[in-house]
């Protein structure tokens, strides 16, 4: 499975990005935090009650042309997330990331769509994965247009125990453990401190998965 696509650890790209002192971007980063806290706090928890299907707002998938293949598209991966219950999804816009200043993303620069899937216990990990790996097949996602113009990776799934990447073409999944975001230093928090500007939006379970 390791051989599948590259290994974590080349998001060194990230590593070195993130070691480069931002101040400003600092500060409107933990001006962002305070919103959204604040944003959570009055709404109290009307998102998550308010959370079904005529609520949801999903993004589009890019159009590359009426040729190009996308079998399994972003809003249906958020969808079939949400009805195997993951804890929360957060969804990033990572093909912004190509058309700005903002270089050496690592094996996500050539992705439209970076999702995290945040699952409570690990019955949940090996769960999601396994049903994400299984759709893929289903949907042949192999055969996507992706596959054969980028060349960057091919469909497969690789991680340790407390997390597993899956590639799905134009998107890239993260499915993790809830334990990583006590870690400040997992890859679950690096990622959400670098590309919160680049956060699509927030999803929750179905109520009734």
């Amino acid at each position: 499975m390791s051989e599948d696509i590259e290994d974590i650890d080349n998001f060194e790209d990230i590593d070195d990005i993130l070691e480069e002192h931002d101040e400003f971007d600092e500060i409107q980063y933990k001006t962002y935090n305070l919103e959204k806290q604040t944003e959570f706090e009055s709404n109290d928890n009307n998102l998550i009650n308010n959370n079904s299907i005529s609520f949801n707002i999903y993004p589009s998938p890019y159009f590359y042309g009426i040729n190009y293949r996308q079998s399994f598209p972003i809003n249906e991966i958020i969808e079939y997330l949400q009805k195997l219950g993951s804890e929360q999804i957060k969804v990033y816009d990572v093909h912004k990331c190509i058309n700005n200043d903002n270089n050496g993303y690592g094996i996500i620069e050539d992705k439209d769509w970076l999702i995290i899937s945040i699952v409570s216990n690990y019955e949940d990990l090996s769960n999601h994965v396994k049903k994400l790996v299984r759709q893929g097949h289903d949907k042949k996602v192999h055969r996507d247009s992706y596959y054969k113009e980028v060349y960057s990776s091919y469909f497969s799934s690789e991680g340790e125990s407390d997390w597993c990447l899956i590639d799905l073409a134009d998107s890239l999944i993260l499915v993790t453990h809830k334990s990583l975001l006590n870690d400040p230093l997992s890859i679950i928090n690096q990622i959400k401190d670098k590309f919160w500007r680049y956060l699509f939006s927030t999803y929750y379970p179905f109520k009734n998965k």
